[in-house]
């Protein structure tokens, strides 16, 4: 069984034309993109004494916020990726080297970080737009 680390991993986000850019090496924090395969939903009819749960197949996308170093290169950078508030973009994620899992995100913040005896960073907050999840 091949096991992977955080050396293993790719993510790239699209930029204004489209094209996909690799800011791996620009990520400090990215926990990933929770998918919820299905929900519960209360079924309990009035009157019952015992609460009752149905299981609703359905894909939810946990909004989420990842951490890059800033860097202000002009085309390739996170902050010319990112700052973009309000624009969907690709968010394309690949572990270990095959498994991959893309979404439509909408970028719904993104901001530098200071803190003082740190080096700046941007985090970026983004939410699901997308009507489906492509997964290999």
């Amino acid at each position: 069984m091949a096991e992977f680390d955080s050396s293993d991993i790719k993510i790239e986000i699209d930029n204004t034309g489209g094209t996909l850019v690799d800011l791996t090496t620009y990520v400090l924090d990215a926990p990933g993109i929770m998918v919820k395969r299905a929900t519960d939903d209360d079924w309990t009819p009035l009157g019952a004494v015992l609460q009752r749960k149905g299981i609703v197949a359905i894909d939810i996308v946990d909004d989420f916020e990842w951490t890059f170093k800033l860097d202000d290169v002009a085309t390739t950078g996170p902050w010319a990726v990112l700052n973009a508030r309000g624009s969907t973009r690709t968010v394309k994620v690949t572990y270990g080297g095959s498994i991959t899992r893309s979404i439509e995100a909408g970028i719904v913040g993104c901001d530098p970080v200071i803190e003082n005896g740190k080096k700046q960073r941007i985090k970026a907050a983004f939410v699901n737009v997308g009507t489906a999840i492509s997964e290999t």
